[in-house]
């Protein structure tokens, strides 16, 4: 049976294709696994989706990070989210090798990348290399934007992850009342949401 990964999220969908995979994904819910399973039966939807968006099929994330570097930098800190609560899922690390084929990262880093998924946090080396840096402000507060939104996938915002964001914020040279603000953008499209899928069940 030919598998279809695709993972969807309410602000943006994109396309990739990725040798004999196609990934319908976006960047929200990367590492936390929230990854669906589409069979033969939905592949000709998938199809004549792609076909219609052609010019949508780089991601948001490619858009904004440029080049391999920047793109490595953003993986970097969604690692440092996933292994926040301590444990990275079979699920959630089948899904972070298909997104660092589909972004081109290079056999070097992507070994890196997923050695980082098990490797012990207090060392210094680790955390040398789990450091995150961004060419400009823009791209370190999209990174903050998406990581928090990937906090909020189970509806809570824990506070080993506000930690942890906060840490991120603080290396990135982000201010506090801007993080603040990103967070309250967050929480109202998250209420948002909730309040859309409530008006499904109206009748």
């Amino acid at each position: 049976m030919e598998q279809w990964i695709r993972w969807q999220q309410e602000k943006t969908t994109a396309v990739l294709f990725c040798n004999e995979a196609s990934l319908k994904i976006t960047v929200e819910a990367m590492i936390k696994g929230k990854v669906a399973i589409v069979t033969g039966h939905e592949k000709n939807s998938i199809s004549n989706d792609t076909k219609n968006k052609k010019e949508d099929q780089k991601m948001e994330l490619t858009q904004m990070y440029l080049t391999e570097e920047e793109r490595v930098n953003f993986l970097k800190g969604m690692v440092r989210m996933a292994r926040v609560d301590g444990v990275v899922e079979e699920g959630e690390r089948i899904f972070f090798r298909n997104l660092l084929v589909a972004l081109a990262i290079s056999e070097e880093d992507s070994t890196k990348l997923e050695s980082a998924l098990d490797a012990d946090m207090e060392l210094p080396e680790v955390k040398s290399y789990l450091s995150v840096s961004f060419s400009t402000k823009r791209q370190a507060i999209f990174f903050l934007e998406e990581a928090i939104q990937l906090c909020y996938i189970d509806g809570v915002y824990h506070e080993k992850e506000r930690a942890e964001i906060r840490l991120l914020t603080k290396e990135l040279n982000i201010s506090v009342e801007t993080l603040e603000k990103v967070e309250k953008w967050v929480q109202e499209g998250m209420a948002w949401q909730a309040k859309g899928e409530l008006l499904l069940s109206l009748e």
